[in-house]
């Protein structure tokens, strides 16, 4: 006896019922079981994509056999490849360690060179300093305590200044050798 359902499968659980059965739930697989439209659908859809497979079939080109290599063959071969491979990679890493001396070596002398163009600058920087130092005491060759009495400084020679300097000498005795 057939029984009516009101509720039918989804287009989903019709393509998973092909796929795979296992993954419906328990009333969709006894509601498969019992409705012949569901069941039709399922079948119907199986024969769409057995013709589609059918029909790729016809155009995919016949299988040729593959060749099979002896064993041995394959292991010289394999390292010929191996050690052609091996004999690329060393010329690389020594290729490499040349490179790094090279650049190293060309580096250090970059470096050596700056370090002297810099101790030659400090060098001549100092001797600058000096030259001016030696040039500020050609000018004037006091200490600045002393600059206040040079006779340098002053336009004019006046009596004060000669008693400061010459203590003795009054300002009647203005000669020396009137005594």
């Amino acid at each position: 006896m057939q029984r009516e359902y009101t509720r039918h499968l989804s287009e989903e659980q019709i393509t998973w019922a092909i796929i795979d059965q296992d993954e419906l739930p328990e009333s969709a697989k006894e509601h498969l079981a019992g409705c012949a439209l569901c069941l039709g659908k399922v079948k119907a859809m199986e024969r769409s994509l057995e013709k589609i497979g059918d029909l790729a079939n016809k155009f995919v080109p016949p299988a040729y056999p593959r060749p099979i290599a002896s064993r041995e063959a394959a292991k010289a071969s394999a390292q010929g490849t191996m050690f052609g491979f091996r004999r690329l990679g060393l010329s690389f890493a020594l290729a490499a360690i040349v490179v790094v001396i090279v650049g190293g070596g060309l580096f250090l002398r970059g470096y050596r060179h700056d370090r002297q163009m810099g101790a030659i600058r400090e060098e001549v920087l100092g001797d600058v300093a000096l030259i001016a130092e030696v040039n500020k005491l050609i000018e004037n060759p006091l200490p600045p305590v002393y600059n206040e009495i040079s006779p340098e400084n002053c336009t004019t020679v006046d009596q004060g200044f000669m008693d400061f300097i010459i203590p003795g000498l009054g300002s009647g005795n203005r000669d020396p050798g009137s005594a």
